[in-house]
């Protein structure tokens, strides 16, 4: 990932925990897997929590910044960050205390022996009660053998009932033999964010019925909604989504008019206030056909009434001739201020004549056009276009962003200080994020070295060093670890090595 911000003095958000997040040096630090070294007395008693929790904050990347996937290897940002929020925990007691919010907070499971390790983890015991109320966010991806699917499924739904204060669910997986559906009906009702990015598992039936089961408290969605055949269109059961404030959909091009049909004619969204149509690939794949644009002006007509945030794909917008978008978010959005469209758009002038719009993103349909290039290309436009945009203060150019745009561009706003059109660059690439305070300039650079094997980052139950004497837990990529070691409750064993029982 390559974040790119330019002509911001600081970054601040507001997602979760993490609130007034301006990194500086420290998170280049954070990063290194190297061991760490037990802190003189005078130290573990130096700072107190409130001032632990502040350094912490600056110190950790938020976990939505990174790809926890097995793409970059064992080396990438999001295994380096989990050993960093590890190497925290082993510093002292105080430094456990405070530092243990941050690695169970949010938990992502890539393989089956993650999955019960912290299931070890989180057994019912005095000493892990803490543990199970410090779970917010819960995603499960990766491959599980045909021979292992109905003891995955009994886990993942154990590890369901211990986490009472859940509130983020997420689901991705591309393999056909990963059951999940009944672990659905045992989510707790304190989820108000599900994610559902697994085209191949979740079909609109299985949908429906979880929608159903945690509709009345969701405040955010992402879905594949596939598999939508004929008589599900009218025929569907009614979806009621009544807080629902940020929608990410997914959209295949041949199933664009059966999925905006059916959350026309069955979803009730009436706080809807972002919304994200995305294609896996939009580049190449052409336009929408016309016949799409009778799906899509129901849709807006009834959901359309309170979005302030919509990001709109080239594949959608061309399924409406240019002079059927005169006027549209005037009509279908008039509280609308934050739209992303694809530069293949163009003309825009054509398309929006918002008068309420505030910030407009410009989705770049080639990597090669250069920074220069585009600035002045979209500078020139928006010069001519000042009566239509009255209220616009700036605009971004965006290479390459992940599917969760929205929450990324609310979390990086552009800066309000003033009127005068700006110019932010937001690119991504997988690897290592890195702040630079001086120009207030966040960036992920490539960093792939090896891959991720069967032995990689247990990183939920870290394995013992008290043959090597150090306090430190190290990858699993680094020390081997077998897993009878990596399966032990983390809490006793970081118990243990803090009091020095474990070291010759």
């Amino acid at each position: 990932m390559h974040l790119r911000l330019h002509d911001a003095r600081c970054l601040e958000m507001s997602t979760g925990e993490f609130t007034g997040w301006k990194t500086s040096g420290l998170a280049l630090t954070g990063l290194s897997s190297s061991r760490a070294t037990p802190l003189p007395s005078p130290w573990q008693s130096a700072f107190p929590p409130e001032v632990l929790e502040i350094v912490f904050n600056h110190t950790i990347i938020p976990g939505f910044l990174l790809d926890p996937s097995f793409i970059a290897g064992p080396n990438s940002a999001w295994c380096k960050n989990v050993r960093t929020q590890k190497s925290i925990l082993l510093v002292c007691k105080m430094w456990y205390s405070s530092g243990i919010r941050f690695l169970y907070e949010d938990v992502y499971l890539r393989r089956m022996p993650q999955l019960f390790s912290f299931m070890n983890t989180l057994a019912p015991t005095s000493s892990t009660m803490e543990l199970r109320n410090i779970v917010k966010t819960f995603n499960i991806s990766g491959h599980v053998e045909a021979e292992d699917t109905h003891i995955f499924q009994q886990k993942i739904i154990q590890v369901l009932g211990l986490c009472p204060n859940l509130m983020r669910f997420g689901f991705s997986s591309t393999f056909d033999n990963l059951p999940i559906s009944s672990a659905f009906h045992h989510l707790r009702p304190s989820i108000t964010q599900l994610c559902l990015d697994s085209p191949t598992q979740i079909d609109y039936p299985m949908l429906s019925s979880i929608l159903r089961h945690l509709g009345p408290r969701l405040t955010f969605l992402l879905i594949c909604p596939h598999r939508i055949v004929g008589n599900e269109i009218n025929a569907g059961s009614a979806v009621s989504l009544p807080d629902l404030e940020t929608l990410i959909c997914h959209i295949d091009k041949d199933e664009l008019s059966r999925q905006l049909l059916v959350m026309t004619a069955s979803w009730s969204m009436p706080k809807l206030q972002k919304l994200s149509l995305c294609l896996a690939d939009y580049r190449g794949l052409g336009s929408a056909t016309g016949s799409h644009a009778a799906a899509i002006l129901p849709f807006f007509t009834k959901h359309g009434s309170h979005l302030r945030f919509l990001d709109l794909t080239a594949f959608v917008a061309r399924a409406i001739e240019p002079s059927g978008w005169e006027g549209f978010f005037q009509r279908m959005c008039p509280l609308l201020e934050h739209l992303v469209v694809d530069e293949e758009c163009f003309p825009l002038k054509d398309i929006v004549l918002s008068n309420r719009l505030k910030w407009l993103y410009l989705r770049e349909s080639t990597s090669y056009v250069t920074a220069v290039d585009a600035e002045t290309t979209v500078a020139e436009e928006l010069e001519r276009w000042q009566v239509p945009f009255p209220r616009l203060l700036q605009y971004r150019r965006l290479w390459d962003l992940p599917i969760y745009l929205a929450e990324w561009l609310h979390t990086f706003p552009p800066d309000t200080g003033g009127k005068t059109l700006k110019n932010f660059v937001i690119d991504t690439y997988d690897g290592r994020l890195v702040h630079d305070a001086s120009e207030a300039e966040i960036y992920l650079e490539l960093d792939q070295e090896g891959y991720d094997s069967e032995s990689d980052d247990e990183d939920y139950a870290p394995s013992s060093d008290s043959d090597k004497g150090s306090t430190a837990p190290s990858s699993d990529a680094e020390s081997g670890s077998n897993e009878s070691e990596s399966s032990r409750d983390w809490a006793e064993e970081v118990a243990l090595e803090l009091a020095g029982q474990n070291h010759p």
